[in-house]
């Protein structure tokens, strides 16, 4: 569970966005769905622990606020795009290993590469692979952590929609067992299929809404806050 109370980010002493008051649940996908530069990246860094862009306001993982105490590391996983937190002179096998190690993690590594589908690729260097590949591997590292809450970074950039729908199934049987996950995106229909609440910022407000099937869809919400009649329009 993540509880977000009054929580003001940014660089410097203008915040991003205003005050984000949130609690998403086990069993939550949170969809964070907003144009270049609006602080998606940031509230992700912020959320996992970094207190760098964190200007006020409070996050508790589980209950825990420390980022320094080991149940918050150990139950948060920040995963960026692109494989840009993987060592890339190390094989992909290895990359996992030492999250689950770093994290005391229990995963089945070779269940793992086979669910996400680097099995094929698993001894490679994360150099030598495409940026597809990383971008799984990096996904795959994120689940070999065995933290519930994961924090994704345009996670389906660079998959094929084979591997969008492989891991939007994983993203649903990790909330299935508990798990919370919030993932930035520009791919408004894949929120749709796995998202439970959308994130939008309207004129700087954030705003929270749980999608259900008699209201508006991400693409809607998306052009209700930032189109030409954003701010106008009731979410």
């Amino acid at each position: 569970m993540i509880s977000v109370i009054d929580l003001r980010v940014g660089y410097g002493a203008e915040p991003l966005f205003k005050p984000l008051n949130a609690q998403w649940n086990a069993g939550e996908i949170v969809g964070i769905a907003a144009p270049n530069g609006f602080g998606k990246t940031t509230l992700l860094h912020v959320l996992g622990g970094d207190s760098e862009p964190k200007l006020s306001g409070s996050v508790k993982i589980d209950g825990c606020e420390d980022p320094d105490d080991p149940k918050f590391r150990r139950n948060v996983a920040y995963v960026s795009g692109g494989g840009a937190l993987l060592t890339p002179n190390a094989s992909v096998h290895e990359n996992l290993a030492m999250a689950k190690e770093l994290w005391g993690s229990t995963a089945d590594l070779e269940a793992l590469e086979q669910d996400c589908g680097i099995e094929s690729f698993s001894g490679k260097r994360v150099a030598d692979l495409s940026q597809g590949m990383r971008q799984q591997a990096s996904l795959a590292a994120g689940f070999a952590t065995g933290a519930s809450t994961l924090l994704l970074d345009e996670p389906t950039n660079a998959l094929d929609p084979n591997n969008v729908e492989r891991f939007s199934a994983l993203l649903r049987r990790h909330c299935d067992q508990g798990g919370c996950v919030v993932l930035s995106s520009h791919l408004l229909d894949n929120l749709a299929a796995i998202c439970t609440q959308i994130l939008v910022f309207r004129d700087g407000m954030p705003a929270c809404v749980a999608l259900e099937a008699s209201g508006p869809t991400p693409k809607e919400l998306y052009w209700k806050a930032y189109g030409e009649k954003g701010g106008t329009e009731p979410l």
